[in-house]
């Protein structure tokens, strides 16, 4: 269809249909899962201010929700940077600038083919950004390439616990031998100790160190802590309160019952003392009938 003008073309209708609709389809897909998330976590962050009573803690979520933004809207760059030229390349070609003058092209070709592959390197980059600001951060003194090599290297954050890069903990598992049984320690504790010689306490005083810096998540942590505990504690004093609340009845309730039932018994002595008298588990002897009548008329002359 390039060389005959008669024929007719189909072959830029089935681009946009299976390559330019899709590609569209998706860059705009990626625009509004990327704002979406940002919202959710936006959302989050301001119930989670609401709740906390602290400045820090809100000046933190503040933050946190800026560096969420930040990196979504970092990502959707990297991708528009990635395939905007070949968008624009290709809209030109179906349009048929390409046939006119190809010299004017060439320039977004060569942008398409230079930017189109570095996807990954701009997600790599992005990804270890927040890594890379908090090492220089720690460590103000070190220069860009040490914290940018530290962010790659490293698993965890700064502030969290040592050792925790893949490289090392891979050296350590191979170069570290093991004990022989399990009710031994490790084999450097097994070498004979010279007489008068301290045993090594470095290990010990690395353990002891604390870290410099607090991550993010040790924050939520702790405050989810903190609110859970304070939740337990407003729980344990409600049970508390009622339990007394429901002793306190019980006995208010007893003591009346007690006190209605003493009246009662003393009204019914006053009344009929002989069948009071009755009701004794103990049987009354014959030759005591005279110290029982005396009795009873004493409590006569009572009531």
């Amino acid at each position: 269809c390039d060389e005959d003008p008669d024929v007719t073309c189909i072959s830029t209708m089935l681009a946009w249909i299976y390559a330019g609709v899709p590609l569209l389809g998706t860059f705009f897909y990626l625009l509004w899962s990327n704002l979406m998330i940002y919202c959710q976590v936006r959302a989050t962050m301001k119930q989670a201010r609401r709740r906390s009573q602290r400045a820090s803690q809100r000046e933190l979520f503040d933050q946190r929700g800026r560096d969420v933004g930040i990196q979504a809207s970092l990502y959707v760059v990297a991708c528009l940077s990635s395939i905007i030229w070949m968008i624009i390349l290709r809209c030109l070609e179906s349009v048929g600038i390409h046939r006119e003058d190809e010299q004017s092209v060439y320039p977004l070709l060569l942008l398409a083919h230079f930017f189109f592959p570095l996807q990954g390197f701009w997600n790599l980059l992005i990804y270890l950004r927040p890594r890379y600001i908090r090492w220089r951060r720690r460590e103000p003194e070190q220069s860009r390439i040490w914290c940018l090599r530290q962010s790659m290297i490293s698993t965890g954050l700064p502030g969290d616990a040592p050792n925790n890069s893949i490289i090392s903990s891979m050296m350590s598992r191979v170069l570290e031998p093991r004990p022989t049984s399990a009710f031994e320690g490790p084999a450097s504790s097994l070498a004979p100790m010279v007489r008068g010689q301290r045993p090594s306490t470095e290990s010990a005083q690395q353990k002891q160190q604390p870290a410099r810096t607090v991550s993010y998540e040790s924050y939520f942590r702790r405050g989810r802590q903190d609110e859970q505990q304070q939740k337990e504690e407003r729980e344990e004093q409600q049970k508390q309160q009622t339990k007394s609340t429901t002793l306190d009845k019980i006995h208010e309730t007893f003591e009346e019952e007690h006190s209605e039932r003493q009246a009662n018994d003393y009204d019914e002595e006053c009344a009929n003392p002989t069948a009071v008298l009755d009701r004794t588990e103990q049987p009354v002897a014959a030759t005591s009938l005279t110290r029982v009548s005396t009795d009873t008329s004493s409590v006569d002359h009572d009531c």
